[in-house]
């Protein structure tokens, strides 16, 4: 999930719900201060706090769109249930079966193939909105994004409905491929980031449900330790001009080995961070430019397209004319 701003169109999905559920919109939106719902962009914290205000107003963190409301609290509960998992495939699997218990439908599976892994969500009516999809998706995605402590980069969904009028949105939204229509609902993403170990203590818990949902809505931030460091240290420098890890660590005022160290605890190394910050450049730049793939190559560094290619490849299943495709 990429957008810095939420689109009017989400905006709208999310207040047919509210509508729905005979919600005063007008009460709805002066508490959420939102001055105007019609036309152009929202910030993520205002859509945060019309989210809250919606799930407040229903009795429901699902706006009316499962089989089963989803009442307020749910989400922290969860959040929770999981925290204390090792890994993030435990901890993913803990919140596959309370959404389950929860919602009743939709509900997803977790499988794995071939270095992928694959959430299939299962559903037995066929009349449910892209939205009531794009709900649960958010919810699942921000949730494991913030275990893992990283960004997982998705590399397709795929959505059982017809797809509504605004479909762009929802590649531009989600930052992958986005297939409606399909014959089964599912997202896909690398297998390797279920590896990773699960640090969360209450404190990062509280400050993580404190900025939900609008944090997540964005793409996760790296807010913990060395690594929030190390970000704050690329994303501020040129990317052709970023040190190596030895000059990194004397930046930070520790030796290498203890900088690799802690990033490992993090579940991270200074390659996979770098890495993310490039993903996230490649697609910015694939989705909001028209320069060529060669272009946009030698801005990210690499020596040769094909070099590019092959980690976009890596990242996403795709290559960049494909993905740019949507």
């Amino acid at each position: 999930m990429s957008s810095t701003f939420i689109s009017n169109a989400f905006v709208s999905e999310a207040l047919d719900c509210a509508r729905r559920g005979n919600v005063d919109i007008s009460a709805l939106l002066q508490k959420a201060q939102i001055q105007s719902p019609s036309g152009g962009q929202i910030s993520p914290e205002a859509f945060g706090r019309l989210w809250l205000g919606i799930a407040e107003a229903m009795n429901d963190e699902f706006f009316g769109n499962a089989a089963r409301a989803m009442r307020p609290g749910s989400f922290t509960l969860m959040a929770h249930s999981v925290r204390s998992a090792p890994t993030v495939e435990i901890a993913l699997r803990r919140a596959l079966r309370f959404l389950k218990v929860a919602l009743d439908e939709p509900y997803g599976t977790l499988s794995m193939s071939k270095g992928s892994a694959q959430i299939t969500l299962h559903d037995s009516t066929s009349e449910r909105s892209a939205f009531a999809y794009r709900t649960y998706w958010v919810i699942l995605h921000g949730l494991t994004c913030w275990l893992a402590d990283a960004r997982i980069p998705l590399h397709s969904l795929s959505f059982t409905c017809a797809p509504p009028w605004h479909e762009k949105d929802y590649h531009q939204f989600f930052g992958a491929p986005v297939e409606f229509a399909a014959p089964m609902g599912a997202l896909r993403f690398d297998a390797r980031y279920l590896k990773r170990p699960v640090n969360r203590n209450e404190a990062a818990l509280k400050r993580f449900l404190r900025a939900a949902p609008g944090s997540f809505l964005i793409g996760y931030k790296f807010d913990e330790g060395v690594v929030s460091m190390v970000m704050k240290v690329l994303k501020a420098t040129e990317l052709t001009d970023w040190p190596t890890l030895p000059e990194l660590a004397k930046q930070l005022d520790m030796s290498a080995a203890t900088l690799r160290r802690q990033l490992l605890q993090q579940g991270h190394s200074y390659r996979s961070l770098k890495a993310d910050l490039k993903r996230e450049r490649a697609q910015t730049l694939l989705r909001e430019t028209h320069l060529p793939v060669s272009e946009i190559s030698h801005r990210l560094g690499y020596a040769e397209p094909s070099a590019f290619f092959r980690a976009f490849r890596l990242w996403t299943n795709q290559t960049p004319e494909a993905w740019r495709k949507g």
